[in-house]
């Protein structure tokens, strides 16, 4: 039987890029949270100095989340809203790989209660090094 996610096209290594550091946003899916963190972050890193580059990753994509699309309309909404033109917005959910862990210096993962166990048991080498925040779901 096919897998029924993603394959993760491979990122440059931070040396090939001008940027210096990586930034790292997960959620469950890739869908909602991860992604608006990413856009806005790469949308206001440059305007103040930053040389940093958002990243984001599904910690558990499950076929439901990818049959949804490439990214919430809320999300997509929200940033036009906010007068930020979405860059990564039409490639689908992504599952983290140990490649993002290996190559971000920050790891945000959106919100602890659901995310922390979900580190641990499947990245237990690279979840104390994760920061974790509160913030709730949305449902579709």
């Amino acid at each position: 039987m096919a897998s029924t996610h993603v394959s993760r096209p491979r990122r440059a290594a931070p040396t090939a890029s001008p940027w210096l550091h990586r930034v790292l946003f997960l959620c469950s899916a890739n869908y909602y949270w991860s992604r608006l963190g990413e856009e806005l972050f790469n949308h206001h890193a440059p305007a103040v100095g930053l040389n940093w580059q958002a990243f984001s990753s599904a910690l558990q994509p499950s076929p439901s989340n990818l049959n949804r699309g490439t990214m919430s309309p809320f999300v997509t909404e929200f940033l036009r809203i906010q007068g930020v033109r979405p860059l990564n917005h039409l490639r689908l959910p992504l599952e983290v790989t140990a490649f993002d862990f290996e190559t971000c210096d920050l790891v945000f993962a959106v919100n602890d209660v659901e995310h922390r166990a979900a580190l641990e048991t499947r990245w237990p080498g690279f979840a104390a090094r994760v920061r974790y925040w509160d913030i709730g779901s949305l449902e579709a």
